[in-house]
């Protein structure tokens, strides 16, 4: 199964190159723990013979994005797709859509802004 994630972007977002683990935060974080699923998933996992799996994996984000300064710049709409065979935890996930796309604004726009009081002090 999946979910995809679609938010509209007012003005810009402005992501590293490497934004990977910020994804993997949002999910994470928009996860229902009030049972421990999300630190279970993160911390455990499923496990099958030796290895353990996280149980999900997400696209690239997609959309009208330019680089500048080693920093991928959207404009219009961001989208990324979100699969799992664990229907409980895709639909904790569809459940806080909205928080997801309110936290992926406040990240992103806090390490922009904490990325560049740093720069002018350098």
């Amino acid at each position: 199964m999946r979910v995809l994630i679609s938010h509209k972007v007012e003005t810009v977002l402005r992501l590293p190159m490497a934004y990977h683990h910020i994804i993997q935060s949002i999910i994470y974080r928009n996860l229902d723990n009030e049972y421990g699923y999300s630190e279970y998933l993160h911390e455990k996992g499923q496990f099958f013979g030796k290895r353990n799996y996280k149980m999900f994996t997400f696209s690239t984000l997609r959309g009208k994005y330019r680089v500048e300064d080693k920093q991928l710049v959207f404009y219009d709409r961001v989208s990324f797709e979100v699969s799992s065979n664990d229907c409980h935890m895709l639909k904790m996930l569809g459940e806080n859509i909205q928080n997801i796309l309110i936290y992926l604004i406040f990240v992103v726009t806090k390490m922009y802004h904490e990325r560049r009081n740093k720069q002018r002090f350098i």
